[in-house]
């Protein structure tokens, strides 16, 4: 069982930071591409409806990189999409400036953090 269990978190740990992890098999690798996009795009896609405000403000790369670090670094505490939303919300409530700078306007924010 531990065996499937060290499978079960290296598939979710590529799925969730394709960065970092190598895979040397040409096929195998085409294989994961699938699974990381379904995955994000997903998610992105639940947070673009679920946070239009933010999304517009944001740059496409901005709002990509937000997006990613939320898929990567948020132990989401629970495995159903109508959570996301809240999930989301302690996500950015863990890092002030993103909740911060939002919060008290977006352009000074964007200013202080070198995102013009």
């Amino acid at each position: 069982m531990d065996d499937f269990k060290t499978v079960q978190r290296n598939f979710t740990r590529a799925i969730r930071d394709p960065q970092k992890m190598a895979i040397s098999d040409r096929e195998a690798q085409r294989r994961m591409e699938i699974y990381q996009a379904l995955f994000f795009n997903n998610i992105n896609q639940f947070l673009c409806n679920g946070f239009p405000v933010l999304h517009q403000t944001l740059s496409d790369k901005q709002w990509q990189a937000l997006a990613r670090d939320f898929f990567i670094q948020h132990p989401a505490a629970s495995p159903y999409f109508c959570n996301i939303s809240k999930e989301f919300i302690d996500f950015l409530a863990q890092r002030p400036p993103y909740w911060n700078g939002c919060r008290t306007g977006c352009r000074s924010w964007h200013i202080m953090n070198g995102w013009n």
